[in-house]
């Protein structure tokens, strides 16, 4: 069924699950971690309900061609696209999250190389520290 729905429509679905069984979606999303990280990282139904709202949030923006750098998830200036590109490694597996996370590195360092004098702000916009991004792929490694 999920197939066929919508990202915003599958989380709207899962949102008017019963508390058991969004709680089970909240486990096997635990288990997929845990699967492919050597690390637990426990997702819970409030975590996923927020990376579901932050993702479908982003998702819109993109598909309506909208500028999403710079763009504020309830106007919260810790709710940037960075946020949501960190929200992906709690429902993709390792592998996945590692190749996603290195292109988006490659971007920003596209971006630095591009527009030299405008590149901090940019990656500030984003939420994005230059200096952590090769701490953080080696952090997604090691987990």
């Amino acid at each position: 069924m999920a197939n066929d729905l919508s990202l915003g429509q599958t989380v709207w679905f899962f949102q008017v699950q019963s508390p058991s069984v969004r709680l089970a979606v909240a486990e096997s999303f635990t288990g997929l971690y845990a699967d492919t990280h050597d690390r637990p990282r426990r997702v819970t139904v409030k975590r996923l309900d927020r990376i579901l709202n932050r993702l479908v949030f982003y998702r819109n923006l993109c598909a309506h061609d909208e500028r999403c750098y710079c763009a504020r998830y309830d106007g919260r200036s810790n709710e940037n696209v960075y946020q949501a590109i960190e929200d992906l490694g709690y429902l993709l597996d390792k592998d996945d999250y590692l190749k996603l996370f290195r292109r988006f590195s490659t971007l920003v360092a596209r971006v630095a190389c591009a527009m030299p004098s405008r590149s901090q702000a940019v990656l500030s916009a984003m939420g994005v520290c230059e200096r952590e991004l090769a701490d953080r792929a080696e952090a997604i490694l090691r987990s």
